[in-house]
């Protein structure tokens, strides 16, 4: 179905509004919903994906969700078809659409929230106590902080109180925004850019809502079998003689480590391409050394 949504009087937070926004939703499959809020007089960016296109499957039936929309204020609400039991709801915060800013909360069943990375977190299930995690990519190296680092997900998972039963929610989205966790609990997503495009996942275990979830974005490329083995990276090693060195080590003690890796510390300034001349000038050779004992070897760029 589809509805016309049109912003309620309301002051501006960063400007640029948009007046009228279409709901799309689809019934995908028994256990799949998405719904997807967009600007109808603005081509607004979407991601491209090879895996996840357009539904075409026949409609859904035998359904193990509900949907309801409430009119005003705007909200949607996912209901287990077996018990009634709320799972997702929208109402417990304003959708906020504009230019560059765009809101969405939703309620959950528990505080059993797993997900949402990449960051370092003491515990794998969420510190529901109004934490809020950054989901922008940036090099940097593991800290106590709550820094985000090398990969984004956008999909949570929650698993009910007292069963198995879990939910699973995916926002298509690639704009920088955040993710903010209270004890409602609820989580609600930010993000400066693109369109509102969730994919709602039900299960009777976290098993099933996350295989459902990866057959859907696309199944991980099978790889290389020496990928699978121990590997030795870091930074500053300073100079071949030094990297030549922990090798060495390595196999006088019988550590079968499959791949060597240097860092930006090979490089002539830090130029990719390129290699310093002096500290790391038998570089042409090393991975014939590496290879001669079948390890391989890794540079950055």
């Amino acid at each position: 179905f589809q509805a016309t949504l049109t912003r309620l009087p309301a002051p501006s937070l960063f400007g640029g509004d948009v007046g009228t926004v279409l709901l799309t939703a689809e019934f995908q499959t028994q256990t799949r919903f998405r719904f997807a809020l967009t600007d109808p007089q603005t081509q607004r960016f979407e991601v491209p994906h090879e895996h996840v296109g357009p539904f075409s499957g026949p409609a859904a039936s035998d359904l193990k969700y509900k949907v309801d929309v409430q009119q005003n204020p705007f909200g949607i609400k996912v209901t287990k078809a077996s018990d009634g039991k709320v799972l997702f709801d929208t109402t417990i915060g304003p959708l906020v659409y504009a230019e560059q800013f765009l809101q969405l909360s939703i309620r959950l069943p528990s505080s059993n929230i797993y997900g949402v990375g990449e960051h370092v977190h003491k515990q794998y299930r969420h510190d529901v106590n109004w934490k809020t995690w950054p989901i922008f990519n940036r090099d940097t190296a593991p800290s106590g902080n709550m820094d985000n680092l090398y990969g984004a997900q956008t999909f949570f998972l929650c698993l009910e109180d007292n069963s198995g039963a879990s939910l699973g929610v995916f926002l298509m989205n690639s704009n920088a925004m955040e993710f903010a966790v209270q004890p409602a609990p609820a989580v609600t997503y930010r993000t400066i850019g693109g369109i509102l495009d969730f994919y709602v996942f039900l299960g009777d275990t976290p098993e099933q809502v996350v295989r459902e979830y990866v057959q859907f974005i696309g199944l991980p490329a099978l790889p290389s079998y020496w990928t699978l083995g121990f590997q030795l990276s870091r930074y500053d090693y300073g100079s071949l003689d030094e990297v030549k060195a922990v090798v060495e080590r390595n196999r006088a003690i019988g550590l079968p480590y499959d791949v060597q890796h240097t860092d930006i510390d090979y490089m002539e300034a830090r130029k990719d391409f390129t290699y310093d001349k002096v500290n790391f000038k038998d570089l042409p050779s090393f991975q014939t050394y590496m290879h001669d004992y079948g390890q391989k070897y890794i540079i950055i760029l």
